[in-house]
């Protein structure tokens, strides 16, 4: 089990959010879920029943490499780029990953 805080040192108004960035690390592994709680505490809380919460994020799993693709281009017109796969494929114009376009 990870331990990740922080402490926020600015007023919060009542019935108000902020985004609080936390400190620490763990290393997540692909195809696991993982389950955050968050608490609160301050001297005088009327309400101390909402200051938890309790969020699951899932890392996603590794999945297969794109089959079929081609690239046809006929005369001057555009290049036509076709693939299949599990999610969006990205077309990159050069080595370094610039991306220009995408299939779904």
């Amino acid at each position: 089990m990870a331990t990740l805080s922080a402490t926020y040192t600015r007023v919060l108004p009542a019935l108000s959010e902020a985004i609080v960035k936390l400190s620490g690390a763990f290393e997540a592994l692909a195809g696991e879920t993982y389950t955050f709680t968050s608490s609160v505490s301050l001297d005088g809380d009327a309400n101390q029943a909402n200051n938890q919460r309790t969020d699951q994020r899932s890392v996603s799993g590794v999945t297969a490499p794109p089959t079929e693709l081609t690239a046809t281009v006929c005369g001057n017109g555009p290049v036509v780029l076709k693939g299949q796969g599990n999610g969006t494929i990205f077309w990159y114009d050069a080595a370094e990953g610039r991306r220009t376009d995408y299939c779904r």
